[in-house]
């Protein structure tokens, strides 16, 4: 049996934050809409959450395929993507989440392909941080959900070799 690291009531309390923290700085910038470019699959619940408490703002989503992990439970150093989104970037105010940001490599690989797109606003909002295993020069995230210790979680969206994204809660393998 795996412990529970963070409960589904935490992630609920915390995921209302972010959005109303979100809503309030992206209105601040002038934004009326924002788009969402979510990374898949792992970001699935925590995007649909987000979105669905981002009351103040009209909400266009879309995601991209990136892996770094496989069926590791750690990152490779090789990093899969596929980015093919059908929301116009271009002078327009992205919300690029993401469920983990571990070592920052891949996240910074994604934002530079969507800095060159022009986004008038550019913030990030990761689920979780591993910030004992950060790069140097990697990116400084606008928005966390949680810090977590180095461990290999799962559930809400992060999966465990494929099983676990279904868990309302994430869990230490």
């Amino acid at each position: 049996m795996s412990k529970i690291l963070i409960s589904r009531a935490k992630i609920n309390s915390r995921v209302k934050e972010l959005a109303e923290s979100i809503s309030e700085d992206f209105s601040k910038a002038g934004a009326e809409r924002i788009s969402i470019i979510w990374v898949a699959n792992g970001a699935l619940m925590f995007a649909a959450d987000l979105a669905r408490n981002i009351k103040s703002l009209a909400v266009s989503m879309d995601c991209i395929k990136c892996s770094s992990y496989g069926m590791e439970t750690s990152p490779r150093g090789k990093v899969e993507t596929s980015f093919d989104t059908q929301i116009p970037i271009k002078g327009e105010h992205v919300l690029f989440m993401d469920d983990i940001i571990d070592t920052g490599n891949t996240s910074k690989l994604m934002l530079d392909r969507i800095k060159k797109l022009r986004p008038k606003t550019l913030k990030t909002c990761f689920l979780l941080s591993k910030i004992s295993r950060r790069a140097k020069k990697a990116i400084k995230p606008d928005y966390v959900g949680f810090e977590i210790p180095d461990l290999f979680v799962y559930g809400y969206g992060l999966d465990a070799r494929l099983i676990g994204r279904n868990l309302p809660d994430i869990r230490v393998m």
